[in-house]
């Protein structure tokens, strides 16, 4: 399971490189380039400066990465038997599919915050989070990344006022489908998703639903917020980024099960 994202602070890599990067978020590309580029088509350097612009430069990927497979030595059956995990790291539980795996954080050294997250596999892919909202995911043939958004949710405002509207640009491989522009509307939702994948107990939940503000759409992104911690804050999401790349996340293990 792999999935990987871009963040936004500088990285090694010059801003040519990361535009030619643009969404080839793919970290196992910087282990093995030129077998990578062979199975997708792409420039071995051009794998390589999209893995260098993940973590800010190849020495913190490798870090995280090698933190990533400590903790996670056997991680996925403690996760199907509810086994004990390294108490030292956060853990996300991630499905794409029906594929389920956790991830640890390892932010890049010096960029710790409580809004952006990053999100490391034991195979070296990365998914980046802001305010727990999904800005990035890539796997090792396809990726998926904003490049320009709203900069921060204000969660209880837009429960109370039922609309919130913004534009953002998507970058999307395969393709080179660079700076698709969208037009996205956020509202509170009257019932969960079906189907979702929330198992935490939140008092004071609140679903939100994410969708193309023109036209809607079959796929939107759904959001299950905490209202009353200070601040809101997202404790699950699930999202479809095309037709059959579907992907749900929560922090692991969960405070209890969802309602």
């Amino acid at each position: 399971m792999g999935f990987t994202t871009q963040g936004q602070r500088r990285p090694c890599a010059g801003p040519r490189q990361l535009r030619d990067a643009a969404a080839i978020a793919v970290a196992r590309g910087a282990r093995r380039p030129a077998q990578a580029s062979r199975a997708r088509g792409l420039p071995a350097a051009v794998l390589l400066a999209a893995a260098l612009s993940l973590a800010g430069c190849g020495a913190n990927m490798r870090a995280a990465v090698g933190t990533a497979r400590t903790a996670l030595d056997g991680g996925a059956s403690r996760l199907d038997a509810g086994g004990p995990l390294d108490p030292r790291h956060e853990y996300l539980r991630v499905q794409i599919g029906r594929q389920v795996g956790l991830m640890v954080r390892a932010d890049p050294a010096g960029v710790r915050t409580d809004r952006t997250s990053y999100w490391y596999s034991a195979d070296g892919a990365l998914l980046r989070l802001v305010d727990g909202r999904i800005v990035g995911l890539a796997d090792a043939s396809r990726s998926w990344r904003i490049t320009q958004g709203v900069d921060r949710i204000d969660w209880a405002a837009v429960a109370a006022q039922g609309t919130f509207e913004f534009r953002r640009t998507v970058d999307q491989q395969p393709g080179y489908r660079i700076g698709q522009p969208q037009q996205r509307r956020l509202r509170p939702a009257a019932a969960a998703p079906a189907g979702h994948a929330l198992q935490a107990t939140v008092a004071q939940l609140q679903w939100f639903v994410e969708d193309d503000a023109r036209t809607g759409d079959s796929l939107p992104a759904w959001y299950a917020v905490d209202l009353a911690a200070i601040p809101p804050r997202v404790v699950y999401g699930q999202a479809c980024l095309s037709a059959d790349w579907c992907v749900n996340w929560q922090p692991w293990p969960p405070r209890g099960r969802a309602s």
